[in-house]
């Protein structure tokens, strides 16, 4: 009677030690679970955001030196600004693809559950291995992360250089259009007018001022000198 009694307090003991041990593992691994969703559903949708933002913007500012270049522009502004600008998109790609593959915490492979044996700690061991797939989720989408946050913050600085230069690129073709606007018109102010000469007569635009009595009293005048 006396070891039936143990035996029980024994069963009993064990199955509260299991039970605390599948709690605390379930407190665990609703803890990583969450770490995981908020990886998955706000670090890394954000990231891709501003990836696609540093995209068009690079995209904006190329067009945009596209048409204040059309009058001619310096190249030692120009060559920098193209380079810094595809720079900064090849960088936003290469982070766009890094990490393609994203990590949910979830094993697909069923027959790792099915091998495991059917005892006390059935449930123990299922919340171990699905604990361990979500940490190692964690482990590889906060890699990624951290990873591609650097390369953002290295598409930012270069996306704000090639701004840069596109202001300096814009004033200096400004000064530039209106140094050649100012240079036109003092050509035209110092150039002298030719006279016009009408076709058929030797007289310029002076000659065509005279009055026409004055014309002919210059023939009769002409004509009493002969005689």
């Amino acid at each position: 009677m006396k070891f039936r009694d143990e035996q029980k307090l024994k069963k009993e003991l064990d199955k509260q030690h299991i039970e605390s041990y599948e709690h605390n593992l379930r407190l665990h691994y609703d803890a990583i679970r969450k770490e995981l969703d908020l990886l998955l559903g706000s670090s890394i949708p954000h990231q891709f955001n501003i990836i696609k933002t540093i995209l068009w913007l690079n995209v904006v500012l190329i067009g945009i030196s596209f048409k204040v270049t059309e009058n001619g522009a310096l190249l030692w502004i120009v060559i920098p600004f193209f380079v810094m600008s595809l720079t900064s998109i090849l960088i936003a790609l290469f982070g766009m693809r890094l990490g393609k593959f994203t990590n949910y915490g979830v094993d697909q492979r069923i027959f790792l559950m099915s091998k495991i044996p059917d005892n006390s700690w059935t449930k123990t061991q299922g919340l171990l291995t699905m604990m361990h797939g979500a940490e190692r989720a964690v482990r590889y989408n906060g890699i990624n992360i951290i990873r591609r946050a650097r390369l953002i913050r290295k598409a930012v600085v270069t996306t704000i250089l090639s701004l840069l230069l596109l202001l300096i690129l814009a004033a200096s073709t400004m000064i530039t259009i209106q140094q050649n606007g100012e240079n036109i018109m003092a050509d035209k102010k110092e150039k002298p007018t030719k006279p016009i000469v009408k076709p058929g007569t030797g007289y310029g635009q002076r000659g065509l001022d005279k009055k026409p009595s004055e014309s002919m009293g210059g023939g009769d005048s002409n004509k009493s000198k002969g005689k």
